[in-house]
């Protein structure tokens, strides 16, 4: 990867992200968190 194109990868990322991975984030927390027993998701605490 050309780190020159960096910054460029960072903003898509983070534009995928707010434009769909947290409304589906947010709709598995509401939905499916709920009924599981166990959720690995990533955070530390």
């Amino acid at each position: 990867m050309n780190k020159g194109n960096l910054p460029n990868v960072f903003l898509f990322d983070m534009e995928n992200y707010i434009s769909r991975g947290r409304r589906v984030y947010l709709n598995m927390i509401e939905t499916i968190k709920p009924n599981v027993d166990f959720v690995v998701d990533g955070t530390y605490k």
